[in-house]
């Protein structure tokens, strides 16, 4: 009787001993069940936010660089604007030496001196030399012009400026004005007539005779701006 009822009592405690065991170990293993996707989900999250993270760092830094390339090429327009001269002049239209009609404007890359002259003018003639000696120092930072009057009396042709030329021994940049239209749209009564175009576009009407003082104090003025 007493075996049998330690049996019993054995049996008792096995199952108790097994149920706390379920007890204990059932729930963990559905913590550890529960708490796996879980973990997951949130290092997926984590991967997905570093990788967005990642790629809105690259679009701000193309976007940076774009503005940065932008800005450059404002600037480098900026400065090859300010190093060409902006002509607010009338585009004449004129004969080259070789009998070709060029424009004033294709002409003028730098601070310029158009001066309006004649071969039976004394005034002009005077002052000729003036030129050549200003033309031969500083052609390379002024552009020099010399447009001849031609028409502007019957004896003033283009043959009759060129003989003038060579006889003066002048090596001056010489344009002729055949049909008068330069000398009517500009309004010139007066010979010689001479407009100084600075950097800024801006331009200045001298009538009359140049000195060579004066004519220098232009020069030095164009090359100072």
């Amino acid at each position: 009787m007493k075996k049998f009822i330690g049996l019993i009592l054995g049996l008792v405690l096995i199952l108790v001993v097994a149920g706390g065991i379920n007890y204990y170990v059932q729930p963990d293993k559905a913590l550890q069940t529960n708490q796996t996707p879980s973990e997951s989900e949130v290092t997926q999250t984590t991967v997905e936010v570093e990788t967005t993270m990642v790629e809105t760092t690259i679009a701000e830094s193309e976007v940076n660089e774009e503005a940065d390339s932008s800005q450059d090429a404002e600037e480098n327009t900026e400065a090859e604007q300010v190093d060409d001269v902006v002509i607010d002049f009338p585009n004449l239209e004129m004969r080259d030496a070789f009998g070709n009609m060029v424009q004033l404007h294709d002409l003028i890359d730098k601070p310029a001196i158009i001066n309006f002259w004649a071969s039976w003018c004394p005034p002009c003639i005077k002052e000729m030399p003036y030129f050549q000696s200003q033309y031969d120092q500083h052609k390379d930072e002024i552009d020099f012009i010399m447009l001849n009057a031609t028409g502007s009396r019957p004896t003033e042709t283009i043959e009759a400026a060129n003989q003038f030329l060579r006889e003066q021994n002048l090596q001056l940049p010489v344009y002729f004005d055949p049909d008068l239209k330069s000398q009517i749209q500009l309004g010139i009564v007066t010979l010689p007539t001479t407009y100084v175009i600075n950097r800024r576009g801006e331009s200045e009407r001298i009538v009359g005779m140049l000195t060579d003082s004066q004519l220098n104090e232009i020069v030095e003025t164009l090359l100072a701006e």
